[in-house]
């Protein structure tokens, strides 16, 4: 029963939440002054170990507006995150994304999809995604069994093994090591994207590690 203006004064401001556009190339339809986008986006919502039941306030908001609601944003442009990187559209691309991590990938592949609208050829994805559940989290499936994309996938899902163990993205990059020396041999480039906790340096070191016994002593 604070008055507004006290309650200004004591609770901080909401800082704004980012997410990473998912679609790309021909997805991107305008309209006057607008362009249709997509975002993959994880509902947070859990329980920690003291069965305190926590709720993530932007998806939960996300979530609950109706279909066709307006929502004010602001979109940060920047370079392509390739553009700077002399990337040859032929070379081959090691697409590493765990969970929603898969958002800029997916808008990356449709954007060397829309060179081929150009008559430029590019060269084959490389996906290893990881998510807990086939069935719950195995993100625009569909669009991957599409030869125009030119994606193959890696899949691992850590909760769907009977015997319990858990296999993650690190472990199918070992696990097809020949693969990535190869692909790594035609100079092909790699793109990490999702969480920035453990999950990256578990991948470098795979991706160490499959060098290393991959290369001819001296």
């Amino acid at each position: 029963k604070l008055p507004f203006n006290i309650v200004t004064t004591v609770f901080p401001v909401i800082r704004g939440r980012q997410y990473s556009i998912a679609s790309g190339g021909i997805q991107k339809i305008s309209q006057k002054d607008t362009t249709d986008v997509q975002l993959l986006v994880a509902v947070v919502h859990y329980k920690t170990v003291l069965s305190k039941v926590r709720r993530g306030l932007c998806t939960r908001f996300l979530a609950a507006l109706p279909p066709d609601a307006n929502l004010m944003v602001r979109f940060e442009s920047e370079c392509k995150f390739y553009e700077n990187l002399d990337l040859k559209p032929k070379l081959p691309l090691i697409l590493v994304a765990p969970g929603t991590g898969l958002a800029p990938c997916r808008s990356l592949i449709w954007e060397r999809r829309e060179l081929a609208f150009q008559g430029i050829d590019f060269g084959r994805h490389y996906l290893f995604f990881g998510g807990r559940n086939k069935d719950a989290d195995y993100f625009y499936e569909h669009e991957w069994k599409n030869e125009n994309f030119k994606v193959e996938v890696y899949p691992a899902f850590s909760r769907d093994d009977p015997t319990g163990k858990k296999v993650y993205v690190q472990d199918k990059i070992r696990e097809n090591g020949d693969l990535i020396y190869k692909l790594l041999k035609e100079q092909a480039f790699i793109f990490v994207c999702g969480s920035s906790g453990s999950m990256p340096k578990a991948v470098r070191e795979a991706f160490i590690d499959v060098i290393e016994e991959r290369q001819t002593p001296g």
